[in-house]
């Protein structure tokens, strides 16, 4: 073939294949994070129809171009604001059931858990999990529910099922059979109320892979939050207090935010009062997200609209595509009353944590916890509680448990059941000897620097390995694992003394404590940020209140009292921002030419410089090292260290191995002023994030240090100074050993070097009277 026909034929080839390319359809791969056969969404008008694919289908769309797969779900940032809300069905509502606890742990546990957003999933042989269903008064109480359910290939779906009961009736039984994905089922339901229905769903999952602690995570299956729910009328919820309060309930109970849509100048103090009222009307907390009104999502089902007008004034309407608006208007000078607007609803956020009382022996059934029964080969089970902020041992006293339990008769060899505080474990108990009856009360000791000030949780956890390891599990008659709520656990009592750090402080945070400085450079980020986080801060039992949180930008990072903590605004900045690498660039016009290897000149080359004396080389030697980094410095350092128990590194050191990683930073920079504490914002931080984020963190209880990173995974990372407790009573001889005992273990070193001062200071008397007394005796 000669060459121009080489050439026309690659030419008739290639005008060929982009034929086809204009003409082929394009397979478009539906995103992980959203349920089975929804595709993403695209910013639409609000009005404009979308269309609906079914449940388990693949969409198929003509090309518009290049088609760009969505990243791995590893390497995606995470979007919690990105879950949409689908409250209604084709001829009406469907409203939301969810989990009872919201609480729920984000990662897969045996049990319940929520490891993607809309999605419930109940792993184990056995699990259940309580659920809440609202409905609204007036309409028609539904006689069915919806599931969305898909379930794990390693199920037998003969014997599999799903109990279904509604406010404690008889539950209804069904089939666990979808194994390849998403897929609705109704269950008819009876015993449904307007208002707050109580749901428990129970998964039985028989399977087919090898018994064992292991196979207890590989069987499981999912629940669709965002469809499943009971379907209810077109007109069952109508604009109105009533009805929007209500579409605001099933906002809430999906998970997701509910959009406050304003314009980028709408005052702060607009925003604030529209979010108090929502988080006031779902029970003192409510996750919201200001967004402009060309990024509203459709098929919420409820929103805020607030504009500027010439009167103040509230309405109700319903949107384009359903959704229902409580439209907010305000002129320059005055906002509506929005107090009492909306009817009180059940509380969204989690319940509070029962707080134990210390030196009293309570019962596990007191603490909020039944008996904890376990059916699954690996089974773990947690006993949150609270302590009061000011209680603090830190020695070496003991706490005591009585366990009342039993365990089932012929479990295989090596069935444990560990018993941890904290994390920390206790004890272990044998499993597979004396089985078959409740066992005599256990005491079981513990130590009490285990427990901290706050959030608390004792675990059991249950590890039965298979029988034989490489055969299915045979079916069970009865429980592997039976803990009783009878079970006491006492705690001593403490002094009233607090650790140093910002817990306490964040935890009596209140809405009210959230502000930001006048006339900031970056005030529209620090605003929105303030504005979402007041909106979530619930109040706590026995908070005071009393605490400021101040929101800014990086560009007010001056206005932090950063003295106290031994840093410059400079070092906060590296911190937040990471500065471009300079790279030094040779000016190439003007080559650096070398010395030259040659002499020409008699002249005589210059002396050596004398050698200095052996007096000036050890005196040279002694001065380098009391420099900063010489021998006695580092040794100071490392006394220091050790004898105050913070952070190994200097908070300046510390920033500047995190440099430039950090989306925001929370401060408590002043001793004298605990109560003050500072969040600044990084320059491409989310104010939405980091509002969650800061929220999640008073809510666990865990900033237990003066500054708190937010790091980009969303993990928080903390650094102590080494402050010594504090001691909020009078020194009595009732409280003497327990205080010495708290700071003795606070610091060894350091309790020991005030030893040692007394024991010199207690010696000078008799040595002052000894030699008073040899002079006295001389002189006679």
């Amino acid at each position: 073939m000669t060459r121009l026909g080489l050439t026309v034929s690659l030419a008739v080839g290639l005008s060929a294949l982009m034929a086809q390319a204009q003409t082929s359809p394009v397979i478009v791969l539906p995103d992980p994070e959203l349920p089975a056969g929804q595709m993403p969404e695209k910013p639409v008008p609000d009005g404009v129809p979308q269309p609906v694919v079914p449940p388990g289908t693949v969409a198929v769309e003509p090309a518009r171009g290049p088609v760009v797969l969505p990243p791995p779900e590893r390497d995606r940032a995470p979007e919690p604001d990105a879950m949409p809300a689908a409250p209604q069905v084709a001829d009406g509502w469907l409203m939301p059931i969810g989990p009872a606890d919201p609480a729920l742990p984000r990662e897969v546990r045996v049990g319940a858990s929520l490891p993607a957003p809309g999605i419930l999933r109940l792993t184990g042989e056995i699990a259940r999990v309580p659920m809440r269903l609202i409905l609204p008064a007036g309409a028609a109480l539904p006689d069915r529910l919806v599931l969305t359910l898909q379930s794990s290939v390693n199920l037998l779906p003969e014997t599999a099922r799903l109990r279904l009961s509604v406010n404690g009736g008889a539950p209804v039984e069904l089939p666990l059979q979808n194994l390849r994905g998403f897929g609705a089922v109704e269950v008819p339901v009876t015993g449904l109320v307007a208002g707050e229905n109580r749901l428990e769903i129970q998964v039985v999952q028989p399977h087919r892979i090898f018994c064992g602690p292991d196979a207890s995570f590989g069987v499981w299956t999912e629940i669709d939050l965002l469809n499943s729910g009971a379907p209810l009328g077109a007109t069952a919820l109508e604009p109105g207090a009533e009805g929007f309060g209500m579409a605001l309930q099933a906002q809430a109970l999906r998970g997701a935010a509910i959009d406050v849509l304003a314009a980028p100048d709408t005052p702060p103090a607009v925003l604030r009062a529209v979010t108090a009222l929502l988080a006031d009307t779902l029970g003192g907390a409510a996750p919201v997200a200001v967004r402009s009104f060309y990024l509203a999502r459709p098929f919420a089902a409820a929103a805020v609209a607030v504009i500027q007008s010439d009167a103040p004034r509230v309405s109700f309407r319903r949107g384009a595509s359903g959704t229902l608006v409580m439209q907010v208007e305000y002129t320059a000078d005055a906002v509506p009353n929005l107090t009492g607007l909306l009817p009180a609803m059940p509380a969204m956020a989690p319940a509070a944590l029962p707080v134990l009382t210390a030196g009293q022996e309570t019962r596990f059934a007191d603490l909020g916890q039944g008996d904890i029964i376990g059916n699954t080969h690996y089974f773990r089970a947690d006993l949150p509680f609270r302590l009061a902020d000011d209680w603090l041992l830190l020695a070496n006293q003991k706490g005591a448990m009585q366990l009342r339990y039993g365990f089932a008769d012929g479990l295989p060899r090596g069935g444990i059941l560990l018993v941890k505080v904290n994390g920390t474990t206790v004890r272990l108990l044998p499993l597979d000897r004396d089985g078959g009856k409740v066992l005599p009360p256990l005491d079981i000791g513990f130590p009490t620097n285990l427990l901290r000030p706050g959030r608390n949780a004792l675990s059991f956890e249950m590890i039965v390995p298979g029988d034989p390891p490489d055969a299915a599990c045979a079916p069970r008659r009865s429980d592997m694992l039976a803990i009783l709520g009878d079970s006491t656990l006492l705690v001593p009592p403490s002094p009233r003394m607090q650790e140093a750090g910002a817990g306490v402080a964040l935890r009596n945070l209140s809405r009210d404590g959230v502000a930001t400085l006048p006339g900031a450079a970056d005030a529209a980020r620090a605003d929105a940020a303030a504005v979402v986080l007041s909106a979530l801060l619930a109040p706590v039992p026995n908070g005071d209140g009393g605490s400021r949180l101040t929101v800014i930008g990086l560009q007010d990072g001056a206005q932090v009292p950063l003295a106290p903590l031994g840093i410059t605004s400079a070092q906060l900045r590296g911190a937040l921002f990471a500065a471009p690498v300079a790279v030094a660039v040779a000016d190439a016009a003007a080559p650096v030419r070398a010395a030259p290897a040659f002499r020409l000149s008699e002249e005589a080359a210059p002396a050596p410089a004398a050698r200095p004396g052996l007096l000036q080389r050890l005196w040279s030697g002694l001065g380098d090292q009391l420099t900063e980094r010489g021998w006695v410095a580092r040794q100071y350092r490392r006394l220091l260290a050790a004898a105050l128990p913070g952070s190994d590194q200097a908070l300046s050191d510390w920033l500047d191995t995190r440099a430039g990683t950090a989306r925001a930073l929370l401060l408590q920079p002043d001793p004298a002023a605990p109560g003050d504490l500072w969040l600044v914002l990084a320059p491409d931080a989310d104010p939405v994030q980091v509002a969650n984020a800061t929220a999640g963190l008073r809510s666990a209880g865990l900033a237990r240090g003066e500054v708190a990173l937010l790091a980009a995974d969303g993990s928080w990372q903390m650094w102590s100074s080494g402050r010594m407790p504090v001691l909020l009573e009078p020194l009595r001889p009732d409280n003497l050993r327990a205080v010495i005992g708290n700071y003795a273990s606070w610091s060894p070193y350091a309790f020991s070097l005030v030893l040692l001062v007394l024991a010199l200071v207690s010696t000078l008397p008799v040595l002052l009277y000894v030699v008073l007394t040899r002079r006295y005796r001389g002189t006679r």
